[in-house]
């Protein structure tokens, strides 16, 4: 397995406090916290004060363990690891409100969100090639969100050998889960970037980065998030195939080289930019746009083409 960690995103003229009036400026100090997330390099950038501001921050830090305690995969002791080798969970308050957020976008983008994809990840991953014929459909018999019951607190698959995974939705949920807790302890003032940008308060020019660093646009950020997912940032097996994987038909690679979407959340600009990557043609992304559920979306593809989406009428 490769993996690139170059980032697709990027703040366009340095520290977001320089958006706020000369005033405010004089008024606030900009604080910051960097370090790792979910197995990804994470900053949060605060406009506040004193004691207030470091308290947020440390118990914005908290929040990014207790996701990770939550939904890393590569923590055997995680809620996520314990759910995937047992097949059943008690799911604690924040597991549950994800799990309604996935239901949500396997919805909205008819069927092609879905976590249940990590056993085929993971046949991949250890064979180097994925199986055909009926070995494939055997495989694809345990994956479906219509195989995961959901029964209040409890979660369960209803096929042996099934199991899920959240890494197309877990930054952004903790990057919704950080600006939470920092709005919860006064501060409002904050650009967060779990793995996925959003804003609170502070205004911020996004760049978005293509596949092979050019800049296709910018996306001004206020109070909303944005996210991209690239169909190449990490490839498995002998033949470098794309870790984003179809939930119906995982042996045809991706139609687009990268997706960006802005939305009011970070884990629906994660989750929508995700299952994009996949969709063909632009006919979901204008209608998610038009739906309002994402409020405008970057596609990239495989010649470097960009086709911007957004509201009509």
């Amino acid at each position: 397995m490769m993996t690139s960690r170059r980032r697709f995103l990027s703040i366009v003229a340095g520290l977001p406090l320089l958006s706020l009036p000369l005033v405010a400026r004089s008024e606030l100090k900009c604080r910051s916290w960097r370090g790792v997330a979910l197995g990804a390099d994470a900053e949060i950038v605060i406009a506040g004060n004193g004691e207030t501001c470091s308290d947020a921050l440390a118990a914005a830090v908290d929040t990014i363990r207790r996701m990770e305690r939550l939904f890393s995969l590569h923590d055997p002791a995680s809620a996520l690891s314990e759910l995937n080798a047992s097949g059943r969970l008690a799911m604690p308050p924040e597991f549950q409100r994800l799990t309604g957020i996935v239901a949500r976008v396997h919805s909205l983008t008819r069927g092609l969100f879905d976590p249940t994809v990590q056993p085929v990840f993971m046949e991949l991953a250890e064979r180097g090639e994925l199986p055909s014929g009926r070995d494939l459909q055997k495989l694809l018999a345990r994956t479906g969100w219509h195989n995961v019951v959901l029964d209040d607190n409890m979660i369960a698959f209803s096929q042996p050998g099934m199991a899920l995974t959240f890494n197309g939705v877990a930054q952004g949920f903790a990057t919704d889960r950080v600006i939470e807790t920092l709005e919860a302890h006064g501060v409002g003032n904050v650009v967060a970037n779990i793995g996925e940008f959003r804003s609170s308060g502070l205004a911020t020019d996004i760049a978005v980065e293509g596949m092979h660093g050019r800049v296709l646009d910018q996306f001004r950020l206020q109070d909303g998030a944005v996210a991209t997912s690239a169909s190449r940032g990490t490839v498995i097996g002998r033949a470098g195939k794309s870790h984003i994987l179809s939930p119906v038909e995982p042996q045809h690679e991706p139609v687009w080289q990268t997706a960006s979407v802005q939305a009011g959340t970070a884990a629906m600009a994660d989750a929508l930019s995700t299952a994009l990557v996949l969709a063909p043609g632009t006919g979901l992304a204008q209608d998610l746009v038009d739906g309002g559920s994402a409020s405008a979306v970057l596609l990239e593809d495989a010649d470097g083409g960009v086709v911007e989406i957004r509201p009509t009428g």
